[in-house]
């Protein structure tokens, strides 16, 4: 039997989870939280300079926080369905598990909106930054890539992997 075989909103979250971690994450300095909760965005001395980078790697790190939190609130609000079976599941938690779901799938429709716009508009700066400031800008999105693998570690924990 397959983990929560039945709830398709499910599968929702785990393909967000994942197109988030082919886009990448953040953490802070080196290690990340596991309370998912905002994170302090560490910019590196050589693009501090950089306003227009500054500001595109603060509304990055807002997008993640903003994801980190709502899956977190999810995961909150669903205590006590973590690793169980669909068929485990009373319908009255089958029901607040799908709901939760829908939610999340709702609430996160417009922040992976934003992400991809971020994500589209990465390639722009590549040519205006020196070497420097492109190694620089290289460990941020490392970082956000740690943060999301991050989240989507707490997802497969909660959820025992859902495979559609």
């Amino acid at each position: 039997m397959k983990r929560f075989r039945n709830a398709a909103t499910l599968v929702a979250i785990v393909l967000m989870t994942s197109t988030f971690i082919a886009c990448g994450t953040k953490k802070k300095s080196d290690s990340a939280d596991n309370t998912l909760g905002k994170m302090e965005v560490v910019i590196p001395d050589e693009l501090k300079d950089n306003e227009e980078i500054v500001e595109y790697i603060q509304g990055m790190s807002e997008v993640v926080d903003e994801y980190a939190l709502l899956m977190n609130k999810m995961i909150t609000d669903l205590d006590g369905l973590e690793g169980k079976e669909w068929e485990e599941l009373r319908i009255g938690e089958q029901l607040k598990l799908t709901r939760a779901a829908a939610t999340f799938a709702v609430k996160a429709a417009p922040i992976t909106a934003r992400w991809a716009e971020y994500e589209f508009n990465r390639s722009m700066y590549d040519d205006d930054l020196t070497e420097e400031e492109l190694m620089a800008l290289q460990t941020v999105m490392e970082r956000f890539e740690a943060r999301m693998k991050q989240i989507e570690e707490k997802n497969e924990k909660f959820f025992g992997g859902i495979e559609g």
